[in-house]
């Protein structure tokens, strides 16, 4: 419960009550969230479509951007690593359109997927 109601010793610092601007990006966020898990469930029927977009952008994004990107900013910044930095570099941009392109071809796999069933779905209507 104290993630929704702080006792009073973890509020008891910061008397000020939320201003008009803070409670307006709240209810805003809060919005946001909600209509998009709404439209989400509207518009994509099966989960299985969900897993192929999350895997074809998170599988490059653990796997290699994010090493590479953390390796570029806290590594060595010496004279002797610069071609190591310049190697992460181009692997990093290579990688980056390789997730790009790997999520658009999921989305229109998704798409085509849908379209196709979309056009058999009247046909076998009037079979039956």
């Amino acid at each position: 419960m104290d993630m929704f109601w702080p006792e009073e010793s973890a509020t008891a610092d910061t008397d000020a009550a939320p201003t008009a601007s803070q409670r307006c990006h709240t209810v805003g966020l809060t919005l946001a969230l909600v209509l998009g898990s709404l439209l989400f469930a509207i518009f994509v029927p099966s989960i299985s479509e969900l897993f192929t977009l999350l895997g074809s952008t998170t599988g490059a994004l653990v796997g290699f951007i994010l090493p590479t990107a953390m390796y570029l900013k806290l590594g060595p910044d010496t004279d002797k690593q610069s071609a190591r930095r310049a190697l992460c570099k181009v692997m990093l941009a290579t990688t980056i359109v390789i997730a790009l392109l790997t999520t658009a071809r999921s989305l229109q796999f998704a798409i085509q997927t849908k379209a196709a069933d979309l056009l058999r779905q009247p046909a076998s209507a009037n079979k039956a």
